[in-house]
Protein backbone atom coordinates (compact mmCIF):
# COMPACT_ATOMS: atom_id res chain seq x y z
CA UNK A 1 0.00 0.00 0.00
CA UNK A 2 1.85 2.77 -1.34
CA UNK A 3 0.98 6.51 -1.03
CA UNK A 4 -1.19 6.58 -4.43
CA UNK A 5 -2.65 3.87 -2.96
CA UNK A 6 -3.88 4.93 0.32
CA UNK A 7 -5.78 8.28 -1.11
CA UNK A 8 -8.97 6.19 -2.09
CA UNK A 9 -9.37 5.00 1.47
CA UNK A 10 -10.73 8.60 2.64
CA UNK A 11 -13.64 7.81 -0.28
CA UNK A 12 -15.01 4.82 1.24
CA UNK A 13 -18.46 4.80 2.88
CA UNK A 14 -18.28 4.08 6.47
CA UNK A 15 -20.91 2.00 8.26
CA UNK A 16 -22.14 3.49 11.51
CA UNK A 17 -20.45 4.41 14.15
CA UNK A 18 -17.46 4.92 12.49
CA UNK A 19 -17.25 8.65 11.45
CA UNK A 20 -13.67 9.37 9.73
CA UNK A 21 -10.97 7.64 8.27
CA UNK A 22 -7.46 8.21 7.89
CA UNK A 23 -5.15 6.32 5.97
CA UNK A 24 -0.94 6.60 6.02
CA UNK A 25 1.57 5.14 4.39
CA UNK A 26 3.60 4.46 7.94
CA UNK A 27 2.98 5.42 11.35
CA UNK A 28 4.70 4.38 15.01
CA UNK A 29 1.85 3.16 16.12
CA UNK A 30 -1.89 3.36 14.77
CA UNK A 31 -2.80 3.32 18.64
CA UNK A 32 -1.05 6.71 19.22
CA UNK A 33 -2.18 7.88 15.83
CA UNK A 34 -5.73 7.70 16.57
CA UNK A 35 -5.16 9.06 19.46
CA UNK A 36 -4.01 12.22 18.04
CA UNK A 37 -6.09 13.08 15.34
CA UNK A 38 -8.94 12.27 17.38
CA UNK A 39 -9.67 15.47 19.18
CA UNK A 40 -13.18 15.48 20.54
CA UNK A 41 -14.29 13.29 17.65
CA UNK A 42 -15.57 9.93 18.29
CA UNK A 43 -15.64 6.91 16.21
CA UNK A 44 -12.25 8.11 13.89
CA UNK A 45 -10.13 5.33 12.27
CA UNK A 46 -6.81 5.52 11.02
CA UNK A 47 -4.90 2.49 8.92
CA UNK A 48 -1.76 2.34 8.22
CA UNK A 49 0.27 0.22 5.76
CA UNK A 50 3.01 -0.20 8.18
CA UNK A 51 3.59 0.41 11.63
CA UNK A 52 7.40 0.99 12.89
CA UNK A 53 6.21 0.37 16.77
CA UNK A 54 3.25 -1.80 16.65
CA UNK A 55 2.07 -2.41 20.22
CA UNK A 56 0.53 -5.67 21.26
CA UNK A 57 -0.81 -7.17 24.75
CA UNK A 58 0.84 -6.99 27.95
CA UNK A 59 3.42 -4.10 26.26
CA UNK A 60 4.94 -6.83 23.33
CA UNK A 61 5.81 -5.39 20.11
CA UNK A 62 3.56 -6.19 17.01
CA UNK A 63 5.09 -6.75 14.11
CA UNK A 64 3.88 -4.86 11.16
CA UNK A 65 6.16 -5.13 7.90
CA UNK A 66 5.01 -3.17 5.13
CA UNK A 67 1.80 -4.18 3.13
CA UNK A 68 1.84 -7.76 5.37
CA UNK A 69 -0.89 -7.00 6.94
CA UNK A 70 -4.16 -4.82 7.55
CA UNK A 71 -2.81 -2.31 10.57
CA UNK A 72 -5.78 0.07 12.58
CA UNK A 73 -7.00 1.57 15.46
CA UNK A 74 -10.06 3.08 16.05
CA UNK A 75 -12.01 5.40 19.10
CA UNK A 76 -15.03 5.38 20.72
CA UNK A 77 -16.25 7.56 23.49
CA UNK A 78 -17.76 5.80 26.05
CA UNK A 79 -20.10 6.81 29.51
CA UNK A 80 -20.01 3.51 30.48
CA UNK A 81 -18.35 2.74 33.59
CA UNK A 82 -14.83 0.91 33.79
CA UNK A 83 -16.33 -2.61 34.30
CA UNK A 84 -18.59 -2.36 31.05
CA UNK A 85 -15.47 -2.31 29.08
CA UNK A 86 -14.14 -5.74 29.90
CA UNK A 87 -15.74 -7.08 27.01
CA UNK A 88 -14.72 -5.06 24.34
CA UNK A 89 -11.73 -6.93 23.59
CA UNK A 90 -13.24 -10.04 23.65
CA UNK A 91 -16.22 -8.74 21.24
CA UNK A 92 -13.74 -7.25 18.77
CA UNK A 93 -11.94 -10.47 18.64
CA UNK A 94 -15.36 -11.91 18.09
CA UNK A 95 -15.88 -9.02 14.83
CA UNK A 96 -12.22 -10.00 13.72
CA UNK A 97 -13.67 -13.93 13.36
CA UNK A 98 -16.73 -12.75 12.04
CA UNK A 99 -15.12 -10.95 9.25
CA UNK A 100 -12.62 -13.64 8.34
CA UNK A 101 -15.50 -16.92 8.43
CA UNK A 102 -17.80 -14.98 6.60
CA UNK A 103 -15.69 -13.10 4.16
CA UNK A 104 -12.74 -15.49 3.80
CA UNK A 105 -14.07 -18.75 4.38
CA UNK A 106 -11.97 -19.90 7.04
CA UNK A 107 -12.86 -21.55 10.08
CA UNK A 108 -11.38 -19.24 12.90
CA UNK A 109 -11.68 -19.25 17.18
CA UNK A 110 -11.10 -17.05 19.57
CA UNK A 111 -8.57 -17.43 22.15
CA UNK A 112 -8.76 -15.54 25.36
CA UNK A 113 -9.04 -12.74 25.66
CA UNK A 114 -8.93 -11.36 22.24
CA UNK A 115 -6.03 -13.52 20.20
CA UNK A 116 -7.79 -15.14 16.90
CA UNK A 117 -6.61 -18.03 15.59
CA UNK A 118 -6.74 -20.39 12.63
CA UNK A 119 -5.82 -23.88 12.80
CA UNK A 120 -4.45 -22.93 16.35
CA UNK A 121 -1.75 -20.15 14.86
CA UNK A 122 -2.57 -16.50 15.42
CA UNK A 123 -3.88 -14.62 12.48
CA UNK A 124 -4.99 -11.03 14.13
CA UNK A 125 -4.81 -10.00 17.53
CA UNK A 126 -6.52 -7.12 19.40
CA UNK A 127 -5.42 -4.43 22.02
CA UNK A 128 -7.77 -2.22 23.56
CA UNK A 129 -6.34 1.42 25.92
CA UNK A 130 -8.71 3.03 27.85
CA UNK A 131 -7.67 6.45 27.85
CA UNK A 132 -8.59 9.81 29.80
CA UNK A 133 -11.46 7.05 31.19
CA UNK A 134 -13.72 7.97 28.45
CA UNK A 135 -11.87 7.18 25.45
CA UNK A 136 -11.70 3.32 24.18
CA UNK A 137 -8.82 2.83 21.61
CA UNK A 138 -9.17 -0.42 19.75
CA UNK A 139 -6.08 -1.59 17.67
CA UNK A 140 -6.34 -4.47 15.61
CA UNK A 141 -3.56 -6.43 13.88
CA UNK A 142 -4.46 -8.99 10.77
CA UNK A 143 -1.73 -10.71 9.03
CA UNK A 144 -3.12 -10.66 5.51
CA UNK A 145 0.32 -11.08 2.80
CA UNK A 146 2.67 -11.82 5.18
CA UNK A 147 4.73 -14.61 4.07
CA UNK A 148 6.66 -17.51 6.20
CA UNK A 149 9.73 -15.49 6.05
CA UNK A 150 8.24 -12.45 7.56
CA UNK A 151 6.22 -14.67 10.82
CA UNK A 152 7.39 -13.18 13.99
CA UNK A 153 7.11 -16.31 15.41
CA UNK A 154 6.78 -19.93 14.02
CA UNK A 155 3.16 -19.95 15.25
CA UNK A 156 1.76 -17.23 13.40
CA UNK A 157 -0.39 -17.06 10.00
CA UNK A 158 -1.81 -15.35 7.78
CA UNK A 159 -4.71 -14.81 5.03
CA UNK A 160 -2.25 -15.70 2.14
CA UNK A 161 -0.89 -18.46 3.95
CA UNK A 162 -4.03 -20.28 4.59
CA UNK A 163 -4.49 -20.32 0.86
CA UNK A 164 -7.35 -17.21 0.68
CA UNK A 165 -7.23 -15.29 -2.09
CA UNK A 166 -9.37 -12.75 -4.26
CA UNK A 167 -9.45 -9.98 -1.20
CA UNK A 168 -8.62 -6.39 -0.70
CA UNK A 169 -7.60 -4.23 2.58
CA UNK A 170 -10.34 -1.76 2.01
CA UNK A 171 -12.97 -4.48 1.18
CA UNK A 172 -11.56 -6.42 4.41
CA UNK A 173 -11.73 -2.96 6.39
CA UNK A 174 -15.36 -2.00 5.69
CA UNK A 175 -16.81 -5.63 6.39
CA UNK A 176 -14.81 -5.43 9.77
CA UNK A 177 -16.05 -2.17 10.63
CA UNK A 178 -19.33 -3.19 10.40
CA UNK A 179 -19.00 -6.07 12.79
CA UNK A 180 -17.11 -4.26 14.86
CA UNK A 181 -19.86 -1.26 15.19
CA UNK A 182 -22.57 -3.62 15.29
CA UNK A 183 -21.02 -5.52 18.29
CA UNK A 184 -18.65 -2.98 20.10
CA UNK A 185 -20.42 0.27 18.92
CA UNK A 186 -23.16 0.21 21.85
CA UNK A 187 -20.79 1.33 23.95
CA UNK A 188 -21.23 5.01 22.92
CA UNK A 189 -24.45 5.06 24.73
CA UNK A 190 -25.48 4.67 28.01
CA UNK A 191 -26.55 1.55 29.59
CA UNK A 192 -24.96 -2.00 29.68
CA UNK A 193 -24.59 -5.01 27.84
CA UNK A 194 -27.07 -7.44 27.29
CA UNK A 195 -27.13 -11.16 29.62
CA UNK A 196 -26.39 -13.12 26.32
CA UNK A 197 -23.09 -10.33 25.24
CA UNK A 198 -20.46 -13.24 25.53
CA UNK A 199 -22.57 -15.99 23.94
CA UNK A 200 -20.53 -15.54 20.17
CA UNK A 201 -17.95 -15.51 21.67
CA UNK A 202 -18.18 -18.57 24.10
CA UNK A 203 -19.67 -20.45 20.47
CA UNK A 204 -16.26 -19.37 18.81
CA UNK A 205 -13.45 -19.82 22.18
CA UNK A 206 -10.87 -22.36 21.33
CA UNK A 207 -10.18 -21.77 25.30
CA UNK A 208 -13.36 -22.35 27.04
CA UNK A 209 -13.54 -26.73 27.87
CA UNK A 210 -9.70 -26.77 27.41
CA UNK A 211 -6.84 -27.38 29.77
CA UNK A 212 -4.95 -24.28 30.26
CA UNK A 213 -1.74 -22.55 31.69
CA UNK A 214 -2.28 -19.51 32.46
CA UNK A 215 0.74 -17.25 32.93
CA UNK A 216 -0.55 -14.55 35.58
CA UNK A 217 1.67 -10.77 35.87
CA UNK A 218 2.33 -11.76 39.34
CA UNK A 219 4.70 -14.44 37.47
CA UNK A 220 3.07 -17.12 38.95
CA UNK A 221 1.54 -19.33 36.68
CA UNK A 222 -2.25 -20.97 37.05
CA UNK A 223 -2.84 -24.19 35.48
CA UNK A 224 -6.48 -26.58 35.13
CA UNK A 225 -9.40 -25.99 33.13
CA UNK A 226 -10.50 -23.27 31.55
CA UNK A 227 -14.55 -23.94 32.56
CA UNK A 228 -16.62 -19.93 31.56
CA UNK A 229 -16.53 -16.71 30.88
CA UNK A 230 -17.51 -14.68 34.15
CA UNK A 231 -19.90 -10.93 33.18
CA UNK A 232 -17.10 -9.08 32.41
CA UNK A 233 -15.28 -11.23 29.97
CA UNK A 234 -12.51 -12.57 32.50
CA UNK A 235 -11.72 -16.49 32.50
CA UNK A 236 -12.80 -18.40 35.03
CA UNK A 237 -9.95 -21.25 35.56
CA UNK A 238 -10.78 -24.70 38.01
CA UNK A 239 -7.74 -25.79 39.49
CA UNK A 240 -7.81 -29.74 40.57
CA UNK A 241 -8.82 -28.81 43.76
CA UNK A 242 -11.95 -28.13 42.18
CA UNK A 243 -11.77 -24.37 43.15
CA UNK A 244 -12.29 -22.10 40.51
CA UNK A 245 -10.25 -18.74 40.21
CA UNK A 246 -11.93 -15.61 37.97
CA UNK A 247 -8.56 -14.45 36.14
CA UNK A 248 -8.54 -10.56 34.59
CA UNK A 249 -5.21 -10.81 32.87
CA UNK A 250 -2.67 -13.25 31.48
CA UNK A 251 -1.34 -15.23 28.89
CA UNK A 252 -2.69 -18.59 27.97
CA UNK A 253 -0.98 -21.39 26.77
CA UNK A 254 -3.69 -24.27 25.61
CA UNK A 255 -2.31 -27.59 27.21
CA UNK A 256 -5.22 -29.68 25.15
Amino acid sequence: MDVDAVKPWHELPLPAPWRRLEAVTSTPSTQEAVVASAGSDSGVVVVAAEQTSGRGRLDRTWTSPPGAGLWFSALLRTKRPVADVGVVPLLSAVAIARTLNQDCGLTSSVKWPNDVLVNDAKIAGVLVQLVNSDSLVIGVGINTFMTHEQRPIATATSLAMEGVVGFDHPQLLMSLLGHLGELVGPIEAEGSWPSDVLDEYRALSSTVGREVAVHLPSGQTLSGLAVDLDPHGRLEVQGADGVVVTVGAGDVVHVR
